[in-house]
């Protein structure tokens, strides 16, 4: 009898719609196993496979490997056939076990330790310094210089003093201003410069009074150690009512210098300043060991000086 019934292959399970030959043997549509079917009363049709010699025909097929989990499975099938039609059984397919994965050990991010508290660096304090105004020196009927003398107060050095002097009428109302500077470019702490301010040909006024001003320096060369200064004694004019004073200059340093200036200050009596002037050492540097000279020629004051002051400065030459 023909079925035509849906069976199921008894090789490889698939649903087979294939019709039995005159023998009644099928021939699975999917791997192509001969069966018979045995019909049994109340029961569902019985696929059996049909015996055959055996013949060893064996092939291997390998699936696929799975890269990132280094796990791989392998199947196996076995193909019998005879010597007239294949018939062939497919061995069930057997999974390779799965390699173990050791789990990665978890990594702590790297934190960086919180930073050592450090003392913040001293914020610098005010600068001050204190202003003695000395007196006057006339150069001409309408021209005079205002004599100062500022001391720096300041625990740090200080750049040129800047003075500013505000000329008054009777009221005290400001009619005009006028600035001057220190004669040091660098002043160290508790060391004194003076100043000057010129005067020429002003409007009306009363009176005047002179404020300071100090900033830090912008840039501060460094200075010049061991200038030592020996000076001749005065010479007076009594005639042009003026002085000559000249000297020399040793660097007894251990760098050369550049810049040596001489800074000459007359004073009365009782110590107050009443005259200023500067002279500066011929040539560019003055070596190690080296020596130069200066000269002050008609110098004239108001009052005449009855002691004199000098003062030598000078930047290391690089």
């Amino acid at each position: 009898m023909r079925l035509t019934e849906l069976i199921s292959c008894p090789a490889c399970g698939a649903p087979d719609a294939s019709v039995a030959d005159a023998a009644g043997i099928h021939i699975c549509q999917h791997c192509g196993v001969r069966y018979r079917v045995d019909q049994v009363a109340d029961r569902p049709p019985q696929p059996v496979v049909l015996a055959a010699r055996r013949s060893a025909l064996v092939a291997a097929i390998i699936a696929c490997l799975v890269i990132s989990g280094a796990v791989a499975s392998v199947f196996f099938l076995t193909i019998d056939s005879a010597d007239t039609a294949p018939v062939s059984r497919a061995a069930p397919m057997r999974p390779t076990p799965a390699t173990p994965v050791t789990p990665a050990t978890p990594v702590t991010p790297a934190v960086s330790p919180p930073p050592t508290s450090q003392a913040a660096p001293p914020k610098p304090g005010p600068l001050s310094a204190d202003l003695v105004v000395s007196g006057e020196r006339h150069l001409s009927a309408n021209v005079f210089l205002v004599l100062a003398e500022v001391r720096n107060t300041s625990a740090e050095v200080i750049g040129q003093p800047q003075l500013m002097l505000v000329l008054r009428d009777a009221d005290d109302r400001e009619v005009g201003q006028l600035r001057g500077f220190g004669v040091l470019h660098i002043v160290e702490p508790g060391q004194t410069t003076p100043a000057t301010i010129l005067v020429k040909d002003p409007p009306a006024y009363d009176h005047y009074t002179v404020e300071v001003v100090v900033t830090r320096p912008v840039f501060v060369p460094e200075q010049a150690s061991g200038l030592r200064i020996e000076t001749l004694p005065a010479v007076e004019d009594a005639v042009q009512h003026s002085f000559s004073v000249g000297g020399k200059v040793f660097n007894d340093g251990q760098l050369p210098a550049r810049s040596v200036k001489v800074i000459a200050i007359g004073r009365d009596q009782a110590g107050t300043m009443v005259g200023v002037d500067t002279a500066y050492v011929p040539g560019q540097v003055l070596g190690d060991g080296g020596s130069g000279r200066f000269q002050f020629s008609y110098l004239r004051y108001d009052q005449r000086p009855t002691r004199w002051e000098f003062i030598v400065t000078g930047s290391v030459a690089k």
